[in-house]
This record gives structure tokens, sequence and C-alpha cells, in this order.
């Protein structure tokens, strides 16, 4: 029986998706061709882990044809979802931030204004700020 869950959001952005890990205690793992998950190494392009959880289960980045990557992982040990979030909302809304402000932080700083990042009801929201105003 696969546990494999598919992740809704695709991920355009390895950098991105390398600083959302780390600000949910995670690592990209560019290199690294498989992800773990119940019973097998299925097939990846990139692997997120946990910190210092080496042998739990991890995030496979998986390609898409149009370049794109989907989150594919076991949920069964709970580790992942333990970090990440359940259904991997955590990591999710981090990369959301991230992959925003990686695509429109130079228009907007060039426009003079300031991202400022808050939490509401334990998701991430994004304004900007201009001082002038």
């Amino acid at each position: 029986m696969s546990h494999i869950v598919k992740g809704k959001q695709k991920i355009a952005s390895l950098t991105a998706m390398e600083i959302a890990a780390r600000e949910c205690n995670g690592v990209l793992l560019p290199n690294q061709k498989t992800f773990r998950a119940w019973g097998s190494h299925a097939p990846c392009e990139a692997a997120i882990a946990v910190q210092g959880k080496e042998d739990a289960y991890t995030v496979g980045l998986v390609r898409l044809t149009d370049g794109s990557y989907e989150m594919r992982y076991d949920a069964f040990d709970g580790v992942l979802e333990k970090s990440f979030g359940r259904g991997l909302v955590k990591l999710t809304d981090h990369y959301n931030l991230q992959a925003t402000l990686e695509q429109q932080g130079p228009e907007m700083a060039a426009l003079g204004f300031t991202p400022v990042v808050e939490t509401f009801e334990n998701r991430l929201v994004l304004t900007y700020e201009r001082s002038d105003f």
C-alpha cells in the first residue's frame, strides 16, 4: 500500500524552496535523486529533509513536464508534517512567501516599498509599506 501524497502547490523556484525549507527547520538537498518513503526510495530531482531527523522520511521534488516541481511525501511517520505542517501547509506558505518576494521584491523595492510579513491565524501574510506615505 502506498502512502505517497502529492502536494497541491507547483514549485517553480528551488531557491525560494531552499529558503522556505530552512524557515521550517528543513534543508533542501538539491543533489538527492530519491526521497525516503515507507519501504522505498522513490525517484525525484531534489529532496527536503527535516534538520536533525536524518532517518525520517523526506519530501521529494518531482519534475513535471512544464519544468516546475511537485512535492511528494509519505505522511505515515508524522515527522514531516510536524515540521512542515499537515499537508505541508507551513512549508507551502513559506515557499509562496519566498517565491513572491523573489518575483516582486526587486520591483517593489525600486518603487520604495518594504515587505512586511505577519502571521494571521497561523498563516503568513505579506504586505508592503512605503515610508513616505
